[in-house]
């Protein structure tokens, strides 16, 4: 007996057709696995090279042996310093940063890093004052003042820079810390220094009612930076007040 029917179709399936479809699409899934996976390394790289930018050298996040301050050392064998993180590391316009507070009252000094962005800041520096070319040197001078009023314009800095960052160690002398209960960072273009100019900024740079941790050194680390006395057009601003 004939089992057979003449009139069913047998489909035969073309394999070899459906497995190179199969790998074409393994394929593509490997493919966005690694564009995926090299999207979320180039990610990460540059959140890490931007903080590593911005990041403050290791020389301007530690205290600046001075000779004033190497013989306060030597004359008192309790020497010893104030740091302090302040509430808030930016002007009101973001345009500069600082960090690593110092006070040293038995020299007389405060210091701290000062960093602004050689792109932004300088650019909106550029717009504000109609500039057609960069300009070069030290382009900002500094001031403390404290809650009285009290002006200190006296200052040595030491410079350095990163790609999109520059950075200033300041060093003020001849602070009074007698009754003081906060000290401001004023900041201004070196060409303008005046109460008026458009890029002003100020930041608290010290406020008592804060924590502020003491320090005490073993041995002073002598010549660890090399530093330049202030430009002295900042007088400018003295002379309008």
């Amino acid at each position: 007996m004939d089992f057979y029917d003449d009139d069913v179709v047998v489909e035969e399936k073309d394999t070899y057709k459906d497995s190179g479809k199969i790998r074409i699409g393994k394929y593509i899934k490997l493919l966005f696995k690694i564009v995926g996976i090299l999207i979320i390394v180039a990610v990460y790289a540059i959140i890490f090279l931007r903080l590593n930018l911005k990041s403050v050298p290791k020389s301007f996040r530690e205290f600046v042996w001075t000779d004033e301050a190497m013989a306060a050392y030597q004359n008192d064998p309790d020497f010893e310093i104030i740091t302090q993180e302040p509430a808030d590391k930016y002007d009101a316009n973001g345009y500069y940063e600082i960090s690593d507070i110092m006070l040293c009252s038995a020299a007389n000094e405060v210091q701290l890093t000062l960093r602004y962005n050689s792109r932004s800041t300088i650019n909106t520096l550029m717009d504000k004052y109609g500039l057609t070319e960069r300009p070069v040197g030290e382009v900002f001078v500094y001031q403390l003042r404290d809650q009285d009023g009290n002006i200190y314009s006296s200052y040595r800095f030491a410079a350095t820079s990163k790609p999109m960052s520059e950075f200033r160690r300041l060093v003020f002398d001849g602070i009074d810390f007698d009754g003081l209960t906060t000290l401001y960072i004023d900041i201004y273009y070196g060409n303008d220094v005046s109460s008026k100019a458009p890029l002003n900024a100020t930041i608290i740079a010290y406020d008592s009612e804060m924590y502020s941790p003491k320090y005490k050194f073993t041995t002073p680390k002598v010549g660890n930076l090399s530093l330049t006395q202030n430009p002295q057009y900042i007088n400018k601003l003295n002379e309008e007040n």
